[in-house]
């Protein structure tokens, strides 16, 4: 007999969100161990004593959470999916006929809460992933990415100069006249968001930018430092920093971390410095000179450290000139040159020879010996973990744009971002390994038990691991 199916709505329905969303559903499986309760008790001082009931904190980063894990980047289309989605309502802990928090109360609570609470949240999640055995803790590779910025390059107008207004009105009459004008981070900025920044970069067109930094631990791709910078700074800039807060982090937690990776865009005399002081090696592709040299190149001279001088195989000495900072140069006598022998193979010109002079040479000298060593073979495969966390954070994780405004809420994006990501990577390898059968013997036979989880994602103590 065929069939024809027929809607109409009731007047009364007997069911519920626990009969209605599977067992076996991912966001049931995270509400088994997620709990950040924590949350509520950090947020009071942000809250008054009176007035309507705001959106509780626990519920608004849950809601952050499966933004992330969803993909969705625009809090309209998030605060529209959650309303669809029976899982997720019921991992929020909201009834079918419950009215779920709207749009602008998720924007207005991000700006609220202080990007310090974002910090924490993800350092508990960091904890979580030290405490299941998925972090190393002796190397970090560390690398920056563009984000695009919720601003467009049609909103750009110049910066206001601190002069008078009628000065002022002439310099904008003028700049009017002249045709095509240069845009630039010096001299404009967007309307909307002052701090985003021009940028461009192989691959990205010219726009306006972020740029999210990160530093993952290679065993299993956790994520132990990320923040966001202004788009118009120098990767090196920022390198001492995310060694800072990663050596900090790990040192919490018993690790003693030893080296750190990089692209030659780090590969700066003060960085690997800095670097070095805080006992931490690294190993970043040494930039090639573009200094066209003469037949006699700088190693047939002899630096001389305690003289600061450089002496050349006739016995001639070059003395110390003046540096930029990044070099010193070291030139031999006019009168020397031009009475030696080899004067055509070492200056080839009728002028006196001029050597470069690193002025972190014993940093480059000891990376160069560190690159000829087998571990930076596999600090160079290790480096491939970063580019990875950057690649799903991109293209699964919601980070290909940000949907807020300023830099601060940039920094909680991206940290959010950090957080949802080693969610992942706990789910798929700790979660995986707490909830696996255990192997024990009884009477000499194998038996597997399977024990009940009852943990609390962020207060592992709760977590009954059934151990052979």
């Amino acid at each position: 007999m065929l069939g024809q199916k027929h809607f109409g709505e009731k007047i009364f329905y007997n069911l519920s969100l626990e009969r209605l969303v599977p067992e076996d559903d991912f966001y049931r499986r995270l509400d088994r161990v997620l709990d950040i309760s924590f949350v509520r008790k950090e947020c009071q001082p942000y809250y008054g004593s009176t007035g309507n009931p705001s959106i509780d904190p626990v519920v608004f980063f849950k809601i952050l959470l499966v933004g992330y894990l969803e993909n969705i980047i625009y809090d309209r289309q998030l605060a529209r999916r959650i309303r669809d989605s029976l899982s997720i309502r019921l991992f929020l802990r909201y009834d079918i006929d419950e009215e779920l928090p709207w749009h602008s109360t998720i924007s207005r609570t991000r700006r609220r809460l202080p990007i310090s609470l974002y910090e924490h949240v993800f350092e508990r999640m960091l904890d979580v992933c030290v405490r299941h055995n998925l972090v190393a803790g002796e190397h970090v590779a560390i690398d920056t990415t563009l984000v695009k910025a919720n601003a467009s390059l049609d909103d750009l107008e110049r910066k206001r100069p601190e002069q008078s207004v009628q000065a002022y009105i002439r310099e904008v009459w003028a700049i009017n006249d002249t045709p095509q004008e240069k845009r630039t981070n010096e001299t404009h900025q967007n309307r909307r968001d002052p701090d985003s920044r021009i940028a461009k970069k192989p691959g990205k067109r010219t726009d306006l930018y972020y740029k999210c930094t990160a530093g993952v631990d290679p065993k299993y791709g956790i994520i132990i430092q990320t923040d966001a910078i202004s788009a118009d700074r120098n990767d090196s800039q920022s390198l001492v920093e995310s060694v800072t807060i990663a050596q900090r982090r790990l040192a919490e937690h018993g690790y003693d971390l030893q080296s750190i990776s990089a692209d030659k865009a780090y590969c700066v005399g003060g960085v690997l410095k800095a670097v070095e002081d805080l006992s931490v090696d690294t190993y970043i592709p040494l930039v090639k000179r573009t200094i066209k040299e003469t037949d006699w190149k700088r190693d047939r001279f002899t630096y001389l450290e305690k003289e600061d001088a450089y002496i050349c195989p006739h016995g001639k000495y070059l003395r110390f000139q003046y540096t930029n900072g990044r070099s010193k140069r070291y030139r031999a006598s006019y009168k020397d040159c031009k009475s030696c022998p080899y004067h055509a193979e070492c200056v080839g010109k009728p002028e006196a020879r001029l050597i470069f002079h690193p002025v972190f040479k014993e940093q480059f000298d000891a990376l160069a010996k560190r690159l000829a060593t087998p571990k930076a073979r596999t600090a160079s495969r290790w480096r491939k973990a970063v580019e990875r966390a950057f690649g799903e954070l991109v293209v699964t994780l919601g980070l290909q744009k940000m949907n807020t405004l300023g830099l601060e809420n940039a920094r909680k994006k991206c940290i959010m971002a950090g957080v949802a990501y080693n969610l992942k990577k706990f789910m798929k390898y700790g979660y995986h390994y707490a909830s696996s059968p255990a192997i024990v013997r009884k009477n000499g036979k194998k038996e597997y038990l399977m024990k009940q989880i009852k943990a609390s994602f962020f207060n592992i103590s709760e977590l009954n691991i059934c151990t052979s």
